[in-house]
């Protein structure tokens, strides 16, 4: 920035040096009032850039803070949420994010009922989109995605349910190139498992989603414990899912499924080893990071009006520096 305003200071200078040894008056009248333009709207454009990024420091330090936070996923649309998995997890007086996939909504084939559905949420729970098995390995996965969601959001509306606004991948699936499309249908929380993003998550990021970290509560070479503590201790979130919560049957997965004692096991440690930690629903967690913590219930909503204004000005005071150097060559001819 300081280049920036020092070379158009020293153009400035020396045409006002070589008009006025040419005894052009006019010209030099002109270009001193260029030049003191010049330089009020550089000052102004330094003082809105770095008005900016305070402001980003303040909303990336606002909300980063708080307690450790979970959120307990359950991928599944099964009768089994209603028979095994809402009486447990309702019975520590928690709440859970259900993830719908491939087409699955209350009152399909094979899923809980809408009955069941209002249920859930009337308890406080709320839902998810998942992956399922749309494609996103191929070249046109994004295309994939945008399609599928497409889809799943005319169907839902058909089926008279609103369109949530937590979307979750499957492992090593998320990938920056999907921002623009989670932002497109509106999802505020994105959960994503492995890749390079990092362990835990902290606060809602500068585009407006939650990146929230996660992983298998029940997988054999699971690290959840000790991820749970250092979660806790670090005062992050961090999300735990699992399909079915159960007796052990033929068709179980290991990898994706949880006996009633195993999952049992991780609530306890929730409640006993980590009570000062809030176990919210994926809309939960990004209200408290949004406006709880802020101390404002319309946070976001003011933030983005702020930061929207100072952009706008930026826009226009570089709009009008760009005129001025179109005008000090125009004055110069």
């Amino acid at each position: 920035m300081m280049k920036k305003f020092v070379s158009l200071f020293i153009i400035v200078a020396l045409l006002l040096f070589a008009l006025t040894g040419c005894g052009n008056s006019e010209e030099t009248r002109r270009l001193e009032e260029i030049s003191a333009e010049m330089m009020k709207l550089n000052s102004e454009r330094a003082d809105l850039e770095r008005d900016i990024e305070d402001a980003w420091e303040e909303y990336d330090s606002t909300l980063s803070g708080g307690d450790c936070c979970f959120v307990l996923f359950f991928d599944n649309m099964t009768q089994n949420l209603m028979t095994k998995v809402f009486p447990l997890v309702s019975g520590y007086g928690y709440k859970g994010t259900v993830v719908m996939k491939d087409y699955q909504f209350p009152g399909g084939e094979g899923c809980i009922t809408k009955k069941d559905y209002e249920t859930l949420k009337a308890a406080g729970w709320d839902f998810a989109i998942g992956t399922g098995s749309v494609d996103l390995k191929s070249d046109n996965s994004v295309e994939n995605l945008r399609a599928y969601l497409e889809d799943y959001k005319t169907l839902l509306s058909e089926e008279g349910f609103e369109f949530p606004s937590v979307f979750a991948f499957s492992k090593n699936q998320y990938d920056e190139k999907y921002t623009d499309l989670m932002l497109e249908f509106g999802f505020k929380v994105v959960r994503y498992e492995g890749g390079s993003l990092g362990k835990f998550s902290y606060s809602i990021g500068r585009n407006g989603i939650y990146l929230l970290s996660s992983d298998v509560i029940c997988a054999d070479k699971t690290t959840m414990k000790a991820d749970m503590q250092s979660a806790y201790k670090e005062k992050a979130a961090y999300a735990a899912y699992v399909r079915y919560i159960g007796d052990v049957v033929a068709d179980a997965d290991n990898d994706l499924d949880c006996t009633t004692v195993k999952y049992n096991l991780m609530l306890d440690f929730l409640e006993d080893d980590c009570e000062e930690a809030k176990v919210f629903t994926a809309t939960e967690l990004y209200e408290y990071k949004a406006n709880t913590l802020a101390g404002s219930a319309n946070f976001m909503d003011e933030f983005n009006e702020k930061i929207a204004a100072m952009e706008k000005r930026l826009a226009e005071v570089n709009a009008g520096i760009e005129e001025l150097r179109k005008s000090i060559t125009t004055t110069s001819e």
